[in-house]
């Protein structure tokens, strides 16, 4: 398909809704969690990130 656009793609579990760990975290470790696996995702990094990236 000439012209395609790909969607990228980073569902979170459900069980997440649950997870005290999770429900707990600050808020600056919530968002750099979201903001990290959407990088990777649209990097296809298969979840790695190099050292300072977002620096």
């Amino acid at each position: 398909m000439e012209g395609a656009r790909s969607l990228t793609d980073a569902r979170l579990p459900e069980r997440l809704l649950t997870d005290r760990r999770y429900q707990t975290l600050p808020l600056d470790a919530f968002k750099s969690y979201h903001v990290a696996l959407m990088w990777a995702v649209s990097n296809r990094t298969e979840g790695l990130i190099s050292p300072g990236i977002f620096r």
